[in-house]
């Protein structure tokens, strides 16, 4: 995998991200906007969950409940509708908001075992573009644009919320309750039609109050898309990206969790985006090519699968 890694490195790394291949072709856009994101993780039953405790009296009096089953088909759905904004401060500032309002099932076989609803965890974002260009500034009829992204997100959701049996899933959790951060870095190329771009992507997170931490992530995608002009009002944007991804393991205390959570991941996708005067809408689906999970416990076994989907409404203002 380290020499896929390189790959990914030496690739000038591009990426089309939702609703970027407007006619507008700065990346930087005042607007309001929904999104719905579906990730679905499908193998067989893997669950992890810790007994509720006070971390103040030390993490020797509690205990782990790793629920696995490598004969029952196991399934999580992770949902979330965004109310999304963006304010373009100047031509290089540009500052985001985004609300989710989480929806997290388990599955085991065709049982419902977990499912938990409400606010998620609040991310503000600042977008600075590092490098603009004109046609006039190179050659004719392309444009070159590279935006750093940096975001935080809040512990705003609930992470604490218990079993019957007094026990918490931190993935099923609606917040990690943790302040996490995560930065980016996307360079846009339009030239006639085309649209290119790319980015590269680092997820940090943080300990909670259980002493629970996601593992960090790292992800670069590269992307292209034709805009088809239909009449003078619509534009249609299909793109196809591959995206590469690499998580580590979550954490309890500094130790890795039984449930296999560290994978690397290259994933194809498709994206088709409408715009409408002022009103775009778009629509991304990807699965993995590649899916390898780093293996912890015979009995706990890895997704098999995953599948995303999202669909997000932008309405832009001058």
């Amino acid at each position: 995998m380290l020499y896929l890694k390189k790959i990914v490195f030496g690739y000038f790394i591009l990426i089309v991200g939702l609703l970027q291949g407007t006619a507008n072709s700065n990346q930087l856009q005042t607007y309001i906007g929904l999104s719905f994101q579906n990730q679905i993780k499908r193998g067989y039953v893997s669950a992890f969950a810790f007994h509720n405790h006070d971390p103040r009296f030390g993490n020797s009096n509690f205990h782990v409940h790793n629920n696995c089953n490598p004969f029952v088909k196991g399934k999580e759905v992770l949902q979330a509708l965004s109310f999304n904004a963006e304010y373009v401060v100047n031509q290089k500032i540009a500052v985001a908001v985004s609300l989710p309002y989480s929806l997290k099932t388990q599955l085991f076989a065709d049982s419902v075992n977990l499912f938990r609803n409400g606010i998620g965890d609040v991310k503000l974002g600042f977008r600075y573009a590092l490098f603009e260009s004109s046609p006039q500034k190179l050659f004719t009829k392309v444009k070159h644009q590279t935006i750093l992204s940096i975001y935080v997100k809040f512990k705003t959701g609930k992470y604490n919320q218990t079993t019957t049996s007094n026990d918490i899933d931190p993935h099923l959790q609606n917040g990690l309750g943790s302040t996490n951060w995560q930065t980016s870095l996307q360079h846009f190329i339009n030239f006639n039609k085309w649209n290119l771009s790319g980015a590269i992507n680092y997820q940090l997170f943080t300990k909670n109050y259980f002493q629970f931490k996601k593992g960090n992530a790292f992800e670069a995608k590269i992307a292209g898309a034709y805009r088809f002009n239909i009449y003078d009002a619509i534009i249609f944007l299909p793109a196809l990206h591959l995206l590469y991804q690499n998580k580590k393991a979550d954490t309890m205390e500094t130790r890795k969790i039984l449930k296999p959570t560290s994978y690397q991941a290259f994933l194809l996708g498709a994206n088709a985006a409408f715009q409408y005067k002022k009103t775009i809408f778009n629509l991304s689906y990807s699965i993995p090519v590649y899916l390898s999970y780093d293996a912890v416990d015979l009995q706990c076994k890895a997704p098999e699968q995953h599948q995303n989907i999202k669909a997000e409404i932008k309405w832009l203002w001058d």
